[in-house]
């Protein structure tokens, strides 16, 4: 099992059987209601998309209260800050109420919805990240925490290794984010565009 915010694998961690089960049968659960949300949509695909908003939330909480009942939760590691359990989060929330900007955020992680970024959404989202490093940077500064590496570099090698030392590679990170939310808004700004 790999640990997101080390970059590497969980030392000493097994991943039960059941866990891994229900976190495949939840993937299968979520690419069928899309794929049946895009190919037919209607009145239904509101419960569908609250069904995996469900989904997701169980998945988050579940690891939370299995590391609680263990005693081995912690606010240093475990608290919901990382980028990935953030946007199991929002993505969950952008499934149940549909807001476009809840959307924009997971980058349309509720494609079966059909909501698209709207303009603007390149500045938007990386004004948000930008708004929730600094959020996370005073939670890292409160618990004595690393949440998205802010305050020191992973132990292990990652992607962030390659983008400099520390703290430097946290603007190289910020640069790297913005060039990849704006490919990922390209087609849907030629759209934009075609479509006047």
């Amino acid at each position: 099992m790999l640990d997101p915010e080390k970059g590497g694998p969980m030392l000493g961690v097994v991943t039960p059987v059941p866990y891994v089960v229900a976190v495949l049968l939840a993937l299968v659960t979520g690419v069928v209601l899309c794929v049946c949300a895009r190919r037919n949509p209607g009145p239904w695909t509101v419960v569908a998309g609250r069904l995996i908003a469900l989904v997701l939330v169980s998945d988050a909480t579940s690891f939370l209260i299995v590391k609680a009942l263990a005693g081995t939760w912690s606010p240093k590691t475990d608290l919901p800050f990382s980028l990935c359990n953030a946007a199991v989060l929002v993505a969950a929330a952008a499934c149940w109420w549909h807001k476009a900007i809840l959307v924009e955020i997971t980058y349309f992680g509720v494609v079966g919805l059909k909501i698209t970024p709207r303009p603007g959404s390149v500045t938007r989202i990386f004004a948000i990240t930008i708004g929730y490093t600094g959020f996370v940077a005073v939670i890292d500064a409160i618990f004595g925490a690393d949440y998205m590496f802010l305050r020191q570099p992973p132990r292990n090698w990652t992607l962030l290794s390659v983008l400099g030392p520390w703290p430097w590679y946290i603007l190289s990170a910020a640069g790297v984010a913005l060039v990849l939310v704006a490919a990922l808004d390209l087609p849907f700004l030629v759209s934009r565009h075609r479509h006047g």
